[in-house]
C-alpha cells in the first residue's frame, strides 16, 4: 500500500469515527420517534414471538402492554405477560452513539435468561424507611410471584403506570386510584411526587445494562 494510500485510509477511518460521534452525541437522549407506540408494540411482539413462543415453549400466549408516565405519556417501557405464567418489563433505548455504532439494539429486556420470569415478592417499609414487612404465607415463608405485578394484583382493563422514584431506574409499578395511586408491590395507595424514593416506597429497579446480551 502507498504511503498516499494510507494516508487517505487513515483520513476516511478519521472521518468515520468523527462522524459517527457526531451523530452518536447529535441524537443522544432522544427516544426513536420513528415508530409510533402501536408500532413499536408490533415489533416488539414480533421478537417475543420469535425467542418465546417456538415449538415446545411452555408459554401458551402473551401480550404486549404500554407503560405509561405520570403524565399520561408513554414512558418507553413495555410490559410483556405470558401465559400461563412468566412477564418481562422492555426499555425502548435512546437514540445515541452506541446504538449507532450497533453495540446495543432498540429493544432492551430485564433478564438475560431464555426463562423471562423474575420472581419478586409483595413488601412495605414503615415511615423510618428501616423496617420492612414481607407477605407471607403460613409457614412464614416470603409468598413469590411469578406474574407481573400487574397481573398479581388482577389489573385488566386499566392504564398501567411505572413511576420514576429517586434514582434513575427505580420506578413503582401503579393504577391510578382516584387523584392517587395503587403501587401494585406494597398494595397501598399513594399520592405521587417528587420527595418519592426507594428509601420509603416499595418499587422495582429497571434498570437494563446497555449490551447486546440484553437485546430483545
Amino acid at each position: 500500500m502507498t504511503k498516499k494510500r494510507k494516508i487517505a485510509v487513515c483520513v476516511w477511518l478519521m472521518l468515520a469515527v468523527a462522524f459517527s460521534m457526531w451523530l452518536g452525541f447529535t441524537v443522544h437522549g432522544q427516544r426513536d420517534s420513528t415508530y409510533t407506540q402501536e408500532q413499536h408494540i408490533a415489533r416488539i411482539s414480533k421478537r417475543v414471538e420469535k425467542r418465546y413462543m417456538g415449538e415446545g415453549s411452555k408459554y401458551t400466549d402473551f401480550k404486549v402492554y404500554p407503560l405509561y408516565n405520570q403524565n399520561d405519556c408513554f414512558s418507553y417501557y413495555c410490559l410483556v405477560e405470558f401465559e400461563p405464567y412468566g412477564y418481562m418489563y422492555v426499555e425502548i433505548r435512546d437514540v445515541n452513539w452506541a446504538r449507532v455504532l450497533g453495540l446495543y439494539g432498540m429493544y432492551s429486556k430485564d433478564s438475560t435468561s431464555k426463562d423471562p420470569t423474575i420472581e419478586w415478592v409483595r413488601y412495605k417499609i414503615d415511615e423510618s424507611g428501616k423496617e420492612f414487612y414481607y407477605e407471607m404465607d403460613e409457614t412464614g415463608k416470603p409468598i413469590e410471584y411469578s406474574v407481573s405485578h400487574f397481573k398479581a394484583a388482577g389489573i385488566k382493563n386499566e392504564t398501567r403506570y411505572v413511576l420514576r422514584v429517586g434514582k434513575r431506574h427505580m420506578y413503582i409499578p401503579a393504577v391510578k386510584r382516584g387523584d392517587k395511586y395503587l403501587n401494585l408491590i406494597s398494595m397501598e395507595e399513594f399520592v405521587y411526587g417528587t420527595q418519592l424514593s426507594e428509601d420509603n416506597h416499595a418499587c422495582v429497579g429497571l434498570s437494563v445494562p446497555p449490551h447486546k446480551e440484553f437485546d430483545l
